[in-house]
């Protein structure tokens, strides 16, 4: 009798542990921003914190009529994390980088720290996603950020 209760209890168990670290792994993040309705996404998996937000980067002095989702990569952990994706941008319905190794990033946050990008302040680590112009005729339809991969460092 011993056995089956012990047998019951570790199978019990081994099913309870299984299923919680299964649903807490999400690897995908996907956004369709528009000015009408949606113009930001939020991401949050294992203390990275996501956020695109879709800016109109209109400066005609300088030429610039162009709308971007930019991004934010925000680390809520008290320790230093390590995390890349891949992005899989759509335009006119049609996947136009999968697949394309260009599109791989991998970023390293420090505890605390949050990586911003905008249509004011930019950096080159930063991401940034052309999504149209008036000068344009496609329009970004879609942005997936996949396979990511978070890892304290």
């Amino acid at each position: 009798m011993k056995f089956y209760s012990l047998l019951s209890i570790f199978f019990c168990a081994h099913f309870a542990l299984f299923s919680q670290s299964f649903n807490n792994v999400q690897t995908k993040f996907t956004g369709t921003l528009d000015f009408e309705s949606n113009t930001s996404e939020i991401y949050e998996q294992n203390g990275l914190r996501i956020i695109a937000q879709l800016e109109k980067c209109n400066n005609p002095s300088i030429g610039m009529e162009k709308d971007y989702v930019y991004f934010s990569f925000q680390n809520t952990n008290s320790f230093d994390i390590k995390f890349s994706l891949e992005e899989r941008l759509y335009y006119d319905e049609s996947c136009r980088t999968c697949g394309n190794k260009e599109y791989f990033r991998a970023y390293y946050l420090k505890a605390n720290e949050t990586l911003t990008a905008s249509c004011e302040q930019s950096s080159n680590k930063a991401l940034k996603i052309f999504h149209g112009s008036p000068w344009v005729s496609e329009k970004l339809s879609k942005f997936e950020l996949v396979n990511i991969k978070i890892e304290g460092q």
